[in-house]
């Protein structure tokens, strides 16, 4: 009511020497950004800072970048500035440098006579900025820098000014008329200080009304709901820990600990989309400072502050960093990372954390250290082998065959990739570094378990990738076959990479697959019995002329729509590498067959298929495809000795021994040779010995 009269009795233009309570008159305000021009007229200075407060953080930022004559820096660099109140401790950015210096503050008066960083910053208090504590003296209603403004007169005691310490002074206030129109991003608009002119009353000789210093106030924001502000001092910590800390001692170093706190149920109106509303900015802001509170330190050590959830709880994750080798303005040791651990842990036992956001409360009921924010990345893409399945999901029950922790997208997928206990056909990544692998792939998943139990579910920041198969094949044509049956059909895919999944590792004993069609269910006829993925263990080269696919015509009796359909045949050649205008010079190691030109085909699947076919995986390592445009045929030749084509010791002048130009041929390696070529030393010509042993124990049909 106080502040409702005061404000009435300024805004009727009350006259002059009418009394107004600063406390009242400026409410508190929880986050405040400004940017400030500081003027020291007997210096010639002009300086801008952007301050950036939070009160309940009780923390300030600086951003600015100082005149080279202004030290301690001497530098034309730009600088952040975070001091933080909860320990004394200022930590000094070079932004440009990356360096960072750390030391305590005094926030309190101090009587220094020269001006520096350390005490322009100090004179940039967030209290001398922002609030006024005294009561004020209502002058007339004028203008600053153009704005109509109020104008006030007020005395302050114990006023820090650089160069004078705390010191009384006279202040001109200007605040922006409570009456004036101004955009303000926020439902409450409080009141704007326009500019602020201290002057000296301490009895000094200097002593006058004129100001020896004036503030003006740019950009000022108040939001209206909690933000995020950006207090990040990760640039002032070690990228390595010393061996011994250097407090205590001779104590362990301290190392960062990254930790989730999970918190039974969730809020009302948080989805599973990308962004976030109040309710989560809210959530995010209040666990910071539950974190911070419940492991005893600042919440400046306390950095990522990551929020997810899933249908059943809410997770805070959050790095804490190692305490700061220096001591706050106290005098007194920060919090170890141990004891802070060990601190939140029993609060979370206890029951002791909780946050209040979106009309709910949530109880941490556990604790994790097991995550990582350092090593995911965000927007890092999986592996070329993996493809986006499903978002905002991850794996649960029996889709699990195991867990890791602390891998980046890219790193799990590898996991998954280069995985040898089981073929592992899906992973899920999580924000916070979790990894679940699974034998199962994309629609399998969508299939509950022989209990009914479902294997996928709803994770804001996690999402399930699969495995890609169809690069293992090749799209011949858009076309069915009906006079072929299928071996069998896979009626549950969603998808085209199921169906491919299905044809490399069929789920039936026995069953060979070399093909397949896909047909999107959208496609089918309503009421057809045709399913959307049919496998068959007919290769396309396997096929007759008459039932062979040409592209772009169709077989089958189709409506338009299932003109969709596409087949798929599998492509041999994925497994080699290709060394182009090059023949393989040796005649003893090669067999040699004729491979009729199909089509568009250049023979170098047929070629590559009955290489595996006669030699094996394990034993086909290279084939040669030369172009014979007279009888319209290919030559080729299979061979299971191998052309290097890996950067070992030896591996081109091997190579050379190997092969010779030749513009209308080929050569295809296989890539697994090539592997081993790249890891391994070896006698090659003991290997290729036995290869040409091999060679003539074959029964090779020309």
């Amino acid at each position: 009511m106080a502040s409702l009269l005061n404000t009435l009795m300024v805004l009727m233009n009350y006259a002059g020497g009418q009394q107004v309570n600063g406390v009242t008159y400026f409410t508190p305000l929880d986050q405040v950004t400004a940017k400030v021009e500081l003027v020291i007229p007997a210096e010639n200075l002009v300086e801008e800072f952007h301050v950036t407060y939070d009160r309940a953080l009780n923390l300030v930022k600086y951003e600015y970048s100082l005149d080279p004559k202004v030290p301690p820096f001497k530098t034309a660099h730009t600088f952040k500035s975070i001091c933080d109140y909860n320990t004394g401790l200022a930590y000094h950015m070079d932004q440009s440098t990356g360096t960072c210096v750390v030391n305590a503050f005094d926030g309190n008066a101090d009587n220094s006579t020269t001006t520096s960083t350390r005490s322009l910053l100090k004179m940039l208090a967030p209290e001398q900025l922002f609030s006024v504590k005294s009561m004020m003296k209502f002058i007339n209603k004028d203008k600053a820098r153009g704005i109509n403004s109020d104008s006030w007169s007020l005395d302050v005691s114990n006023f820090y000014i650089s160069g004078y310490g705390a010191v009384k002074t006279r202040q001109t206030l200007h605040t922006l008329s409570l009456n004036t129109t101004k955009f303000y991003r926020g439902t409450a608009r409080p009141a704007i200080i326009l500019q602020r002119s201290i002057a000296v009353l301490d009895g000094r000789a200097n002593a006058s009304t004129t100001p020896v210093v004036v503030l003006n106030y740019f950009d000022f924001f108040s939001p209206a709901t909690p933000q995020i502000f950006d207090f990040n001092i990760l640039s002032c910590q070690p990228s390595t820990s010393p061996a011994t800390s250097s407090r205590g001692g001779g104590q362990a170093a301290e190392a960062r600990e990254e930790i989730q706190l999970k918190f039974s149920g969730r809020l009302p109106a948080a989805g599973y989309s990308e962004g976030e509303g109040v309710e989560v900015t809210t959530f995010r802001r209040q666990a910071w400072m539950e974190f911070a509170r419940a492991a005893g330190v600042s919440p400046l050590r306390s950095i990522g502050n990551f929020w997810s959830h899933d249908d059943w709880n809410t997770y805070f994750t959050t790095v804490l960093l190692p305490s700061s080798p220096a001591n706050g303005s106290a005098g007194t040791a920060v919090q170890r990372t141990a004891d802070a651990v060990e601190e939140l842990s029993e609060a979370v036992e206890a029951g002791g954390v909780t946050v209040v956001s979106g009309g709910v409360t949530l109880v941490a009921v556990d604790l994790r250290r097991n995550v990582s924010l350092m090593s995911s990345t965000k927007g890092e893409k999986a592996v070329d082998v993996f493809a986006v399945y499903k978002a905002h999901t991850t794996i649960v029950g029996m889709g699990v065959r195991a867990t890791v922790q602390k891998l980046s997208t890219k790193q799990c997928t590898e996991r998954c990739h280069r995985e040898n206990s089981f073929v592992c056909q899906s992973a899920a990544t999580c924000g916070y570094g979790d990894c679940i692998l699974s034998a199962l792939h994309g629609d399998e998943l969508l299939k509950p378990s022989e209990s009914g139990a479902s294997l996928l579910a709803n994770h804001s920041h996690c999402a399930v990738w699969s495995r890609v198969w169809t690069n293992e094949y090749v799209r011949v044509t858009a076309s069915v076959f009906p006079e072929m049956e299928p071996e069998m059909t896979a009626d549950f895919a969603e998808k085209e990479e199921t169906c491919a999944k299905q044809c490399s590792f069929p789920s039936e004993e026995g069953t060979d697959c070399e093909s397949f069609t896909w047909c999107p269910r959208a496609s089918l006829t309503p009421g057809t019995k045709r399913s959307p993925c049919s496998l068959y263990k007919h290769h396309v080269f396997d096929l007759s002329p008459a039932t062979a696919p040409v592209d772009g015509a169709s077989t089958d009796v189709l409506t338009n729509s299932q003109t969709l359909c596409h087949y798929y045949t599998r492509n041999y050649l994925i497994d080699f590498e290709v060394l182009e205008n090059t023949a393989l010079a040796d005649q003893q190691l090669f067999e040699t067959m004729d491979v009729e030109i199909r089509q568009d085909f250049n023979g170098g699947w047929l070629c590559a298929k009955a290489c595996i076919e006669k030699l094996g995986d394990e034993n086909c390592h290279s084939i040669e495809i030369c172009r014979d445009d007279e009888s319209y045929k290919n030559r080729c030749r299979i061979s299971a000795a191998f052309v290097p084509l890996g950067k070992r010791d030896g591996a081109a002048s091997d190579r050379l021994n190997l092969t010779l130009p030749q513009s209308d041929c080929r050569v295809h390696s296989s890539k697994g040779s090539n592997k081993f070529d790249l890891q391994n030393n070896f006698d090659f010509d003991v290997i290729l010995t036995s290869m040409c042993n091999l060679i003539n124990n074959l029964d090779l049909v020309k």
